[in-house]
């Protein structure tokens, strides 16, 4: 049954990151700071996520913290 939940959440992970679109801000940037990739924020978020579950040491850990 475990498996088959991680074969489940990886299939979404990797669904997701393939079909990712850009994501547009409402409003100014605040202060002087503007961030160029910022409308790349879920994407990135989303591969950030992928990597910490394949290459990290403990994935279970990182889990654990992100379902808190």
């Amino acid at each position: 049954m475990k498996s088959f939940t991680f074969l489940v959440l990886m299939t979404a992970i990797s669904l997701a990151l393939i079909t990712a679109q850009p994501v547009k801000r409402e409003g100014p940037p605040e202060g002087d700071e503007v961030i160029a990739d910022d409308k790349y924020f879920i994407r990135d978020y989303l591969k950030y996520i992928h990597s910490k579950l394949f290459y990290d040491d403990d994935p279970s850990r990182f889990l654990q913290n992100l379902f808190k």
